[in-house]
């Protein structure tokens, strides 16, 4: 399944998070690994 969230339950339950800056990937993961650099954008 594909989708897009910003709800920090959604994220954490994620196989793999992609962030997006100005529409470029700017970083992929897990939610755990990328909540230390990302945690500001989630809701």
């Amino acid at each position: 399944m594909v989708g897009a969230t910003s709800k920090r339950a959604a994220l954490a339950r994620a196989d793999r998070v992609v962030v997006l800056v100005d529409g470029a990937v700017a970083d992929v993961g897990p939610w755990a690994g990328l909540a230390p650099r990302w945690n500001h954008l989630a809701g």
